[in-house]
């Protein structure tokens, strides 16, 4: 049984994802709650595993700061970001606090379990939303990627296990990486390479001699 707790300022939204995942058999809801505060006083308490966790509140503390303080005073308490926001920026930011996901509030019921249990076992978890908008963003900020960057040893070590079809968390395995630092090395890849999915990254790299 998979122990969540949620925190979220809006008292309707937050009972209604309670109710969503309590029709869930493997889930369990420990609380919610409306503030930061009283979510670090239920932790002191109550055995969670998994919280989900609007990065806005009324009150603080809120956003990444409440995340660090969550990883820094309960390390097991695994992290999955549920907001509205959809700024590149603020997705990095919470994920370089620490956060084990991220998901927008229009998430299907399906995705939202899915993910609960993804960040469970140990993994990371990036919607397919999530994921375009920070590709997006690289494709408009980065430098537009000539294929003439010269890719790290790493990135040449992921580079060919994406040509063989690996998947981010069979790559992870593989390197002892995690699927968020391996998402991360895809993006890079791509705007080194100047590709704009995975197909082209590829085909670049082949038509550049980095892998055959």
């Amino acid at each position: 049984m998979i122990n969540v707790a949620l925190v979220d300022d809006h008292p309707l939204l937050l009972n209604g994802i309670c109710n969503v995942l309590q029709a869930e058999d493997d889930m369990f809801i420990t609380g919610s709650y409306l503030t930061g505060t009283a979510l670090l006083d239920a932790l002191k308490h109550q055995p969670v595993d998994v919280l989900l966790l609007d990065l806005y509140l009324a009150s603080d503390p809120q956003g990444k700061e409440l995340v660090k303080l969550i990883r820094r005073s309960f390390p097991r308490v695994r992290i999955l970001v549920l907001t509205s926001n959809d700024n590149a920026l603020n997705m990095r930011m919470a994920l370089n606090a620490g956060a084990h996901g991220y998901l927008l509030k229009n998430v299907e019921q399906e995705l939202l379990a899915e993910a609960v249990r993804t960040v469970y076992q140990n993994q990371e978890y990036l919607s397919p939303e999530v994921k375009n908008i920070l590709l997006q963003t690289v494709w408009k900020t980065g430098s537009g990627g000539t294929g003439t960057e010269k890719l790290t040893k790493r990135e040449s070590e992921v580079l060919k296990l994406i040509a063989e079809e690996k998947t981010s968390h069979e790559i992870g395995a593989l390197l002892h990486l995690s699927y968020r630092t391996v998402e991360t090395y895809r993006i890079g890849i791509m705007q080194k390479l100047g590709a704009k999915n995975m197909v082209g990254m590829v085909k670049k790299a082949i038509t550049l001699g980095l892998i055959q």
